[in-house]
């Protein structure tokens, strides 16, 4: 025991005399440098919005103008049923379509103003240049949609389903009440 502990005395004394006899035969040294630099402003930058996001918002956009124009289509192909609950069922799911193309809609316009916002915020055009084509896409995106959606065509789809489902129950009134006449007649 005694012995271990020599060991780990004489070692760690051995290296710190070693080091001091190392400093004292070489002594300081010095750096020097072959050309001066001059001092001057660094600048520094940071990216107000990555190009990957500007990317998910065109994704974003275009995935909604299709979805708007699936829609916009699918409804105005329906046509009237001939029952009273037929037009009903397509009433309610030519309001559901509407609704939907307003939601639809905002979520659009809330894209754009996103880019938008990041499109404000860059002062530097030249560096930026993804967020400008990223901007001009989704505008482009945004007119299509306002130019060939026309939610007035909706509103007079619906009217027309409304007019036909009175008609229906206006003739359905007339067979009840003309069946009721036939009745009280043969009896």
């Amino acid at each position: 025991m005694r012995r271990t502990f020599h060991r780990t005395i004489i070692i760690p004394c051995l290296c710190c005399l070693f080091f001091y006899l190392g400093n004292l035969l070489i002594g300081e040294t010095e750096a020097k440098f072959s050309s001066k630099g001059m001092l001057e402003p660094i600048e520094i930058s940071a990216a107000i919005v990555f190009p990957s996001t500007i990317k998910q918002l065109e994704d974003s956009a275009e995935e909604i103008v299709m979805s708007m124009k699936e829609t916009y289509q699918s409804t105005l192909l329906v046509t009237p049923g001939e029952t009273l609950e037929e037009l009903q069922v397509q009433l309610s799911q030519i309001s559901a379509s509407g609704q939907e193309l307003y939601i639809q809609l905002d979520n659009l316009h809330r894209v754009y103003e996103e880019m938008s916002a990041y499109k404000n915020k860059i002062q530097d055009k030249d560096s930026f240049e993804y967020v400008h084509k990223g901007f001009h896409t989704v505008e482009g995106l945004r007119n299509e949609v306002q130019a060939s959606i026309d939610f007035s065509k909706i509103e007079a789809l619906r009217s027309i389903f409304l007019l036909k489902i009175e008609e229906v129950e206006i003739k359905n009134r007339q067979v009840i009440e003309n069946g009721k006449e036939t009745l009280e007649g043969s009896e």
